[in-house]
């Protein structure tokens, strides 16, 4: 089994077929021609792709920092509060 993942769409053909996704022989030129020499494309039992991985739709990562900072700033606005009331100079 190799693994092997596909950067661009121009990299390799993927047919969908009835729930399968089947992979057509990768064109030459591209990086799939030396991995994929192995597999014999046009024998009775085509190459199908058993699993898929895609990147998911993810929120950017600066977003962790709202919450951090909202949680900074309740924590300075108790200080304050608990500073006032017992008279501390700050």
């Amino acid at each position: 089994m190799a693994v092997v993942r596909i950067k661009s769409p121009t990299e390799a053909i993927l047919l969908h077929e009835g729930g399968l996704v089947r992979l057509e022989e990768p064109t030459f030129g591209t990086r799939f021609t030396d991995i994929m020499s192995g597999f014999d494309f046009y024998a009775d039992e085509p190459v199908v792709l058993k699993s898929v991985q895609a990147p998911a739709d993810q929120l950017p990562k600066e977003v962790i920092y709202l919450p951090a900072f909202l949680l900074l700033g309740l924590i300075a606005l108790l200080q304050r509060r608990r500073a006032l009331k017992e008279r501390i100079p700050a």
